[in-house]
């Protein structure tokens, strides 16, 4: 399943997430008052695009069992490649050898992520740092 590009998703995903640029990295986070990065997903999903995406706050403790709980929902993500990928899609990016990192996709090249130590940002990821980690990019289809 695939969802048509929209002009409306794509201009309200755009111009509404550099609102949220400098929330802080809270570990298990799940609201604009501290996120992990998968909380960032989470909260900007549901509330922008309507998405039930699952929670996961509870399902891991470290690397291992993210990619644990993340797999309980394979079905209901679309893999894609990077060029596919548009606003509302999630990447999944190399960190510490494991891809254990997700970003929001909000504009051409562009996602938007928070990591331990660092509040969120929206970064270039066609940079040399990012494209080289980019395990791959996800659609929510349920």
């Amino acid at each position: 399943m695939s969802r048509a590009p929209s002009p409306a998703v794509s201009e309200s995903v755009g111009t509404e997430l550099a609102g949220y640029v400098g929330v802080p990295y809270l570990e298990h986070g799940r609201t604009p008052a501290g996120w992990d990065c998968y909380g960032l997903v989470y909260y900007l999903s549901r509330r922008y695009l309507h998405h039930a995406v699952p929670s996961y706050s509870l399902s891991y403790t470290d690397a291992n069992s993210a990619d644990d709980a993340f797999a309980e929902h394979v079905p209901e993500w679309q893999r894609l490649t990077v060029g596919e990928a548009e606003p509302g899609d999630v990447l999944v990016l190399n960190c510490i050898g494991l891809p254990v990192h997700c970003a929001l996709v909000v504009g051409a090249g562009t996602m938007l992520h928070c990591m331990r130590g660092r509040a969120t940002v929206l970064e270039r990821f066609t940079s040399a740092a990012w494209s080289r980690r980019i395990e791959g990019a996800y659609r929510w289809t349920s």
